[in-house]
């Protein structure tokens, strides 16, 4: 497992040629990403031959239904952060374990 939080949200250029060896050898790559792991160079291939998944997180499954704005049953609240470092997560998790406490 590689963790990585680079810069612009993209991959740096020296770590592309590794990602493509990596699925050649059939490791699956998930990354979230601002670009699709698909545009790196050579790495569709390399994953094309060594059986390996290539996923990008920041992309929905077709089959996945989007927000139409139209109203629904049930009660939501949406956090937003802008910049990893707002603890949106945290927040959305005290919220919630505080409204569950409260019935």
């Amino acid at each position: 497992v590689l963790g990585s939080a680079a810069i612009g949200g993209g991959v740096p250029e020296a770590w592309v040629s590794v990602l493509c060896d990596a699925a050649a050898r059939g490791l699956g790559i998930v990354a979230g990403l601002h670009s699709r792991l698909a545009t790196l160079p050579g790495l569709a291939d390399a994953a094309a031959r060594g059986g390996a998944r290539l996923i990008d997180a920041r992309v929905p499954p077709a089959s996945l239904p989007v927000g139409t704005g139209r109203r629904r049953t049930g009660l939501r609240l949406l956090t937003v952060g802008t910049d990893c470092a707002s603890g949106t997560k945290y927040t959305a998790l005290a919220i919630d374990r505080e409204l569950r406490r409260q019935g």
